[in-house]
């Protein structure tokens, strides 16, 4: 009882629990999750004093780690216990001495990495179990001198802030603690525009300005104070320098890879088999040259590209993905991690795509498949869906590691019709953005060149066309009723498309430099023709919208677009101005990393 006193025996001849023999008890633990055991020992002392017991540890080792090894043996002899054993081979997947000397023997190469990795992470997380600080600091340094080898500065600078966050901002003159951290924080600052993550390292120099005031408000006296506008002035003129660096980065080029693993490998097959991960690569590495790393650490190893191949023994699925942060309604009613993207103040215009692809754990990537037989070209398009994959893990990027394995996947279908709707509306928002940048700096408007000439040039050679020809027929309309919100929004897209190409073009006309009026004189002369050819196109699919009402008859057709347009344009304009206003909204949050009509950022 309470007292520590015997209790009378239960009647019907039961048992109390200290009448159990320990044998049996240990029996018992033997049976029981891992997760149950740790449970177990907090119910009592008698149970504290079983689960802690050698012969215990001794048995779950057995039994969970048949294989002997050198450390066993170190436990025979006596150098320490079983539990410590069985905690090593949980965490590390064996001793620690063995996993030093495997380190030790692995090659610092880019194709060894993951090894690397794998490891380093599992001594890191051993030694935070055990609160050596001063081994998590040294393991950290590990990692941080394997990322400088291979130019990982953006990960080496996380290692850096990793052991940063292990000292304080102290106010004590005889701790050495915040010069500690303030040469680790100066080291991650360089390091993170070395990687191009200048916002990032602005970041941390605003921290940094912050902690020397108020250490210089707590102490007016100290030498932070007396250094205090030395200090300030320095950080202010690299802030601003990386803030300029960051205006003319453009976008991160940052590249990241879905890698799954089918089959076994090889002698890390545990590691990998069967699992799936996100892999940071470096920057603008191509597929080519990711793959090429795969197989020279997996030799036996097939490298597949399609989804749909067969996978018959050792087999790596690799294919390219993308960042994203999701709405918050996607993100709820799908399952996934919402993050919102936020702009510290005082950034660019430009920083606003790089928020919205950091410090994130949801990556997209998508492949078309095709649903339903098609029996001419024209049906292969408009059969053609797509799949699109979100795939969360672990951690956020970028952090510690490039690679994080995957934890979840959400497969979203999309319709061919959705699809090109987001198609046009994406466009729109990229085409928004290229005008903002150039209006702010006239002087660089090769971005514009591109982006207009990208859209133009795709509407004239056949890409809108194919929506024209597939999703706004008479046909097409009056025989998917169901499709008719998603077809009202795909013709204001395009209405709407058309307008911001016409700003586009006049923006164009203004800052472009004298050897790009001919090149201009061009994108006009093509605008113009496809102008007239989406007005048409839309205004007879408006007038088939209405007909959806009535049952379709091929022979009754009692209007034209002409007389539509004169007599019908208030019905027009009120049954889409819904979908004006939700479109709208997108284009004004483009900047905000809101979601895209499909979810995405």
């Amino acid at each position: 009882d309470a007292k520590g006193q015997r209790q009378a025996p239960l009647p019907c001849g039961m048992l109390q629990l200290d009448d159990v023999p320990s044998k049996l008890l240990r029996k018992i633990a033997c049976a029981l999750p891992l997760p149950a055991v740790c449970s177990m020992s907090l119910t009592c002392r008698r149970m504290h004093k079983v689960c802690k017991s050698n012969k215990l540890w001794k048995a779950l080792v057995e039994i969970h780690m048949p294989a002997k090894s050198a450390a066993a043996r170190q436990v025979e002899s006596g150098e320490f216990s079983w539990r410590s054993l069985f905690i090593q081979q949980w965490f590390l997947g064996g001793s620690l001495k063995e996993q030093e000397l495997v380190l030790s023997l692995l090659p610092v190469t880019p194709p060894y990495e993951f090894d690397r990795t794998h490891i380093l992470s599992r001594m890191l997380a051993y030694y935070r179990y055990r609160g050596d600080t001063s081994q998590v600091l040294q393991c950290s340094e590990q990692f941080k001198n394997m990322y400088l080898t291979y130019r990982a500065f953006v990960e080496a600078a996380n290692c850096l802030l990793f052991q940063a966050s292990a000292y304080n901002w102290s106010e004590d003159e005889m701790e050495d603690t915040p010069d500690i951290k303030e040469r680790l924080y100066k080291t991650a600052v360089k390091y993170l525009g070395d990687g191009k993550h200048f916002e990032y390292a602005v970041e941390l120099l605003r921290e940094m300005r912050a902690m020397w005031q108020k250490l210089a408000d707590a102490n007016p006296k100290s030498r932070i104070a007396q250094n205090l506008d030395a200090k300030t002035q320095g950080a202010q003129a690299l802030e601003e320098a990386y803030i300029e660096k960051a205006k003319t980065r453009g976008k991160l080029l940052d590249q990241y890879f879905f890698v799954d693993f089918s089959g076994h490998c090889d002698m890390f097959s545990k590691l990998v088999e069967d699992k799936k991960f996100i892999v940071r690569g470096s920057e603008s590495e191509r597929l080519l040259n990711f793959v090429a790393k795969l197989q020279t650490r997996f030799p036996d190893a097939r490298i597949i590209h399609q989804h749909t191949a067969e996978r018959e023994g050792q087999c790596i699925y690799v294919h390219a993905c993308d960042p994203v942060k999701v709405s918050e309604s996607f993100a709820k009613s799908h399952g996934l991690p919402y993050t919102e993207t936020v702009v510290p103040p005082g950034m660019p215009l430009d920083s606003t795509s790089y928020y919205r692809t950091t410090g994130v754990n949801v990556f997209l990537y998508s492949r078309p498949f095709l649903r339903g037989q098609a029996l001419s070209p024209q049906d292969k398009f408009s059969n053609l869906w797509i799949c699109q994959s979100y795939l969360v893990t672990k951690e956020r990027f970028p952090s510690i590691s490039r690679w994080c394995e995957i934890v979840k996947v959400v497969d979203v279908e999309k319709s061919p019709l959705q699809n090109a709707k987001d198609s046009v509306a994406a466009k729109t928002v990229e085409l928004l953005r290229v005008m903002q940048k150039a209006k702010e700096r006239p002087d660089n408007t090769k971005p514009l060149s591109m982006v207009l000439s990208g859209i133009v040039d795709a509407a004239v050679s056949g890409g809108i066309k194919h929506y024209f020809n597939s999703f706004l027929t008479k046909e097409y309309i009056l025989t998917h009723l169901d499709d008719k919100r998603q077809i009202e929004k795909l013709i204001y897209a395009l209405l709407r498309q058309k307008e911001v190409i016409a700003d586009g073009l006049d923006l164009h006309r203004r800052v472009a430099s004298e050897p790009m009026k001919l090149f201009h004189a061009k994108l006009e002369d093509f605008y113009a023709k496809w102008s007239i050819e989406i007005t048409r196109v839309c205004e007879d699919a408006t007038m088939y919208l209405r007909q959806s009402s009535r049952p379709y008859d091929a022979r009754n057709e009692q209007h034209s677009s002409s007389s539509f347009v004169s007599s019908t344009g208030e019905e027009q304009a009120s049954a889409i101005r819904a979908i004006i206003d939700e479109v709208q909204q997108h284009e004004a949050s483009a900047g905000t990393g809101a979601a895209l009509p499909n979810g995405e950022s």
